[in-house]
């Protein structure tokens, strides 16, 4: 039930009683520094955070659900999935967000910042039908024959 204020890399740093009102939240069920996993999904999520514009970023929240990073941005749920690539995943997440087309309760999925996907109102995660980068079933291993493939 505490709190504290991290750096881009983890490490803790001074900070008052409360947190500031101009930095985003990071939800963690425990935090042990000495488990890979949690220092993994903690520094995916800063770096989320820190890409994200301040303005966004101060009232953005990252949390562990179903031991995937998920998100609420600008009042939108926004499934992170594996905490790699986040920076990318903060840059797609800004750009589709600057679009003003999504519907209301729609939920922004960006497992793959390169192919995200916005899911219709009422759509749950386990409707998604989305893989992780480099899992797609059309996926040969042979990246030359996989691009041609989507070539067609």
């Amino acid at each position: 039930e505490g709190w504290s204020l991290r750096d881009g890399e983890g490490v803790r740093l001074p900070g008052g009683d409360q947190p500031g009102d101009d930095l985003g939240r990071v939800h963690l069920p425990e935090l042990d520094p000495e488990d890979p996993a949690t220092a993994t999904q903690m520094v995916g999520a800063i770096e989320f955070l820190m890409t994200l514009p301040p303005e966004t970023a101060a009232t953005a929240t990252v949390r562990v659900q179903d031991r995937e990073l998920w998100a609420n941005v600008d009042g939108w749920d926004v499934r992170l999935g594996r905490a790699d690539e986040m920076r990318e995943k903060a840059l797609s997440l800004v750009t589709l967000l600057a679009q003003d087309d999504l519907a209301e309760g729609s939920l922004i999925v960006l497992i793959s910042p390169s192919r995200p996907s916005v899911l219709p109102p009422g759509t749950s995660a386990e409707d998604d039908q989305g893989s992780e980068q480099g899992e797609d079933a059309d996926d040969t291993g042979d990246d030359e024959q996989d691009q041609e493939a989507e070539g067609e």
